[in-house]
């Protein structure tokens, strides 16, 4: 399987009452949340894979191919707001 290359943006919002909430940018609906940036940062990508594996279920409900897909955390680049 050949490696694709995507720059994704997390980005991190640091909460009043503590942790961070986190999203992807480029990606809608892909929210987590953590005590530590840390665990917010494992938390999306918990996230996007678990976007991933939906999205890629729901395609092979309607397409005959095997769509793979692998997201590794390089992919990321952060941003702190």
């Amino acid at each position: 399987m050949e490696d694709i290359k995507l720059n994704l943006t997390g980005v991190f919002i640091k909460n009043k009452k503590g942790g961070f909430t986190a999203y992807i940018a480029e990606i809608p609906g892909t929210v987590a949340q953590g005590e530590t940036m840390e665990k917010a940062t494992d938390n999306l990508f918990e996230a996007l894979n678990s976007m991933v594996k939906y999205n890629k279920e729901e395609d092979e409900k309607e397409m005959t191919g095997l769509i793979k897909a692998k997201i590794k955390k390089k992919m990321f680049r952060f941003k702190l707001v």
